[in-house]
Parts: structure tokens; sequence; C-alpha cells
């Protein structure tokens, strides 16, 4: 191959920043015995290739990072383990699909403490991230205090506006603590902002009735109990907690969930 040529078309990716294509340009050139038997329209397949699943790859790490995702949850440990009942195995093998993200349906997981809610709404945001449709992991308590502290600032709105972006929005612990009224009224915002477009997966330890109880029964808070109960899919975890089973990475153990 002509040095001046090749020399002038690595640094032409560099430029357009095409660093995995220019890895196989360069291995193209330093060892042609490899790719003896292709001609041009195949080095350029494998290059274009070999680009796009670098640009793939980095979009999820980039994706993985910005969720916050708190658990090293994998949906594909959930939905073969065979301690779960047939109607949890179904509604968790229909949202593997993704098609809830598609849709903007939410989800809502029930459970007592440490029955696996987080893990798996942890799941389902790392599936969402590695699909290239990104999320955000918060605590419902850390994202209203959050809200508050922000509600009467120019960065309110840039707020509500970074979160509609987000694909996945997760509320951990819902109803787990008491909201003030303009924690409930942010609430309502980000909510309504999202309801039929994008989804949230909701974590609870009680049932929408007693939602409403916790959050005043006024009109503000019916209108959140609406938004997140309607529209949505429900998995109910039955059982003791399973925290015991978590090993110092994070991870459960013997496939817990």
């Amino acid at each position: 191959m002509n040095s001046v040529i090749f020399s002038k078309c690595l640094e032409l990716l560099k430029t357009l920043q095409c660093r995995d294509a220019a890895e196989v340009w360069k291995n193209f050139a330093e060892r042609p015995e490899g790719f003896a038997d292709m001609n041009f329209e195949d080095v350029l397949e494998v290059m274009l290739t070999a680009e796009k699943n670098g640009r793939d790859r980095r979009h999820q790490e980039t994706l993985l990072r910005l969720a916050k995702i708190p658990l090293r949850a994998t949906l594909s440990q959930i939905i073969t383990n065979e301690g779960r009942d047939a109607v949890f195995q179904k509604t968790l093998l229909t949202l593997s699909s993704l098609d809830f993200v598609r849709n903007g349906n939410n989800v809502t997981i029930f459970g007592g403490t440490g029955t696996g809610k987080s893990y798996i709404a942890s799941a389902l945001l790392r599936e969402s991230c590695l699909h290239g449709m990104g999320g955000r992991f918060f605590t419902a308590s850390d994202l209203t205090a959050l809200l508050r502290e922000l509600k009467s600032t120019p960065a309110y709105k840039t707020r509500r506006q970074s979160l509609l972006r987000q694909w996945v929005l997760v509320l951990d612990d819902f109803c787990l603590t008491e909201y003030t009224a303009e924690e409930l009224e942010a609430l309502y915002d980000i909510l309504n902002d999202r309801y039929g477009k994008k989804t949230v997966i909701v974590t609870s330890q009680k049932s929408p009735d007693i939602w409403l109880e916790n959050l005043g029964k006024t009109t503000l808070a019916e209108a959140v109990v609406e938004r997140l109960s309607t529209n949505n899919h429900t998995l109910l975890l039955k059982g003791k907690s399973l925290r015991r089973m978590l090993d110092p990475s994070g991870e459960f153990q013997n496939s817990a969930y």
C-alpha cells in the first residue's frame, strides 16, 4: 500500500473521530496477509462495522454511567429464576422486550422490604441502557427533595426538561416517607410531563390506596396516583427478604432473583 495514501486516510479517520475504523485500517496496513482474500468492499464493511459496534458500546457505557443504577442487576438472571411464580415470569418476560419503554408505559413493582423491587427496577433500567434508551434511577425521596430545592429557581424548568428526555425514570421506595405540599406539586409536574410519553418505574411497599392516604387525599394527590397507577404493568413480589444474599459487589448470590 502506498504509505502516503495510507497516512492521509488514517489522518482523515482520526479527524472524523472514527477510532475503531482507524484501528482496522492500521491493522490492514500492518498485517496485509490477514486481509489477503478480501476486496476493497469487504475491508470497508469490516471498518464500518467496527466503527458502529464501537460507537454503540461507548454509547451504552455513557448511558449506564449517567443512569446511576445502584445494583449490578441483570434481567436474564431474574427471568431464568424458577423461584418466582408463573404470573411474575410471564409479566417480566413481556417487559424484557422493552416495548413498554418504547410505548411510554409505566411499571409498578410492589413487595415487602428486601423482596427484590430495587433489583428488578435496576435490571429493567440497565436493559434499557444496553438498548440505547437511557434513564435515571432515583429514590423517590431524593428526587422530591431535589425538586423542592429547585422549585422557585430558573433551574427547575431545566431539570424538568432534563428528566423528560430520559426514556426511563425510576422512583424507588415511593411513599416510604411523607411529602410536603411543595414536593407533591413538583412530583405531579414530573409525572404529568411524562404521562403517556415516557416510562416511570415505581417500586413501593404500599398499594395505591395507601399512597392516596399518605399523600393526603387531595385532588393533586389523586392526580399523582392516577398517573402512576394507569397505563402500567404490575409486578407483585412475595416472600422473605433476600438482602442477606447480597454479596459485597451489590450482586445477588445463587440467582436469588
